[in-house]
């Protein structure tokens, strides 16, 4: 019998094979880190990223991360999530025109 989703293979520049792996050691570092200013390798930068977009992650750790800068920064922040959508959530009930 024939599959019903035939394998398929994604064509791009990068090799997202080990991805996995990748995200879980930076997700493990990031554990053991406080909180406030890093410095990250280049190559690493685009997993950076897409930690940066992983919002239940970050609620579940308590820990968010943000790149900061354009294209080319190395540079993030590691904050607690919390605290912050609090202070948002504070300053928009505060709000008034």
């Amino acid at each position: 019998m024939e599959p019903i989703v035939k394998p398929m293979e994604l064509k791009t520049s990068r090799d997202y094979r080990k991805l996995s792996g990748e995200l879980d050691d930076i997700i493990q570092a990031l554990l053991e880190h406080e909180y406030g200013f890093y410095k990250i390798p280049k190559e690493k930068r685009h997993l950076f990223v897409m930690l940066e977009n992983m919002l239940h992650l970050q609620l579940m750790i308590n820990k968010g991360v943000r790149v900061l800068g354009g294209f080319d920064t190395l540079k993030i922040e590691v904050y607690d999530i919390r605290k912050r959508h609090n202070e948002i959530d504070q300053s928009l009930k505060n709000f008034k025109l």
